[in-house]
């Protein structure tokens, strides 16, 4: 190419096109040096290398260079790249990233530098930014994963890995079908369809540890698109503790108690048609009444912000005529004027003798519910700041 034709493309490219000489003095810049800089190319022509950039860059490029041309020709870097920072005129810091090759002369020896500096400020900002949201997701108490239909994973937090008990790379190894237990890995298909057809759904699973013992979960799946593909989205909680909890209501009373302190939770007794309520200490913990309080199931149902009353009604009522379990997210005022967010369970109805209730669980989740708001959060934030979900994901994928 003709030097004419060099420079024409040169002085009209919006990277800044340079050359400079073995001992760091610039010889060209081509005009987008002042867009990039605020300096004119006749400026920068008067301000040696070791001035332009930042101090910190400058003695391990200089030093890269003079091992370089200690190399015979058949070993030296043709062509390298750099990431570095350079100040501008009016004193102000950018990145920035160079791509360099050696000028020769006839005899093929290196004269000079060629080279071309692109502006990556906006780059490393979105960098730091999504590195930020990657540990912010990394240390979320609950296990987040992305998944395509076939159940293989695309991506996984750090909370993943512990709960699981695998590594990084262990845990890529394998699919969903690999982590569900039998019982479970029966409801994939199905559970997929039905993700892909709302667009979302909610519901429990168990999964096998690598040291063999089963890991109850509940999980909120999403269908979401990632790179032209469908995927599901998926944020699960650790229940082991609430399991337990459920299964000591079943059987043993002093079990209960305990386990109700331990996890907010407590169990109940009702039937909406002779408005009988009876409560266990947990639930006296949770909306904080003397113990001493006897409340009938329409008294009761107050704690609970107007809205819930109908569901939560129809629920007691359908589950006592037809066996139908259910589960319901609610909010409540406590006696002392705190809202809280709870987890009602309706786990079967019971006869004894003349007397009919549903029996169940109410538990705390006020903390869980703050941690999927904080989620919430992030998400908005990204799309504040233009990342689209497929964009973010790729680069938690590749930060990770």
């Amino acid at each position: 190419m003709s030097e004419e034709r060099y420079r024409l493309l040169a002085d009209n490219s919006s990277d800044v096109i340079w050359t400079m000489t073995l001992d760091g003095r610039f010889t060209y810049a081509s005009p987008s040096v002042t867009k990039l800089s605020g300096y004119t190319p006749e400026e920068v022509l008067e301000i040696p290398f070791h001035r332009y950039v930042v101090e910190s860059s400058v003695e391990p490029v200089m030093a890269e260079l003079a091992e370089q041309l200690q190399k015979p020709a058949s070993e030296r870097l043709q062509v390298f790249q750099r990431e570095l920072q350079h100040y501008c005129r009016d004193g102000s810091i950018k990145d920035i990233e160079i791509t360099a090759g050696w000028l020769l002369d006839d005899r093929g020896e290196p004269v000079g530098i060629q080279g071309s500096t692109r502006d990556i400020t906006d780059r490393k900002k979105a960098d730091e930014r999504t590195g930020i949201l990657a540990d912010l997701i990394d240390i979320a108490p609950l296990s987040i994963t992305v998944h395509d239909p076939r159940g293989q994973f695309l991506y996984a937090n750090q909370k993943t890995f512990d709960l699981h008990g695998y590594s990084r790379e262990e845990f890529f190894a394998l699919d969903l079908h690999d982590l569900d237990v039998p019982a479970s890995a029966k409801l994939i298909a199905a559970r997929v369809r039905e993700v892909m057809g709302t667009g979302e759904a909610q519901f429990e699973v168990e999964h096998h540890r690598k040291d063999g013992t089963g890991l109850p979960l509940e999980v909120f799946v999403k269908a979401a698109r990632w790179g032209g593909q469908d995927v599901l989205l998926s944020v699960a909680s650790d229940i082991t503790k609430r399991r337990k909890v459920e299964e000591g209501l079943r059987s043993s009373e002093l079990f209960m108690k305990e386990a109700e302190r331990i996890a907010r939770l407590g169990g109940w007794k009702a039937n909406p048609h002779t408005d009988y309520l009876q409560w266990t200490e947990g639930v006296y913990s949770i909306v904080e009444t003397p113990p001493d309080y006897k409340p009938l199931l329409s008294e009761g149902l107050k704690f609970f912000l107007p809205e819930y009353i109908p569901a939560i009604e129809k629920s007691l009522a359908d589950c006592l005529a037809t066996g139908q379990l259910f589960v319901l997210e609610c909010q409540v005022v406590t006696m002392g004027g705190r809202k809280l967010w709870t987890e009602l369970r309706g786990l079967a109805p019971v006869v004894e003798g003349e007397r009919s209730f549903v029996v169940g669980t109410i538990q705390d989740i006020t903390a869980r519910k703050r941690s999927e708001q904080r989620l919430e959060r992030i998400n908005r934030t990204l799309l504040n700041l233009g990342l689209d979900f497929t964009e973010n994901v790729n680069n938690l994928v590749r930060l990770c």
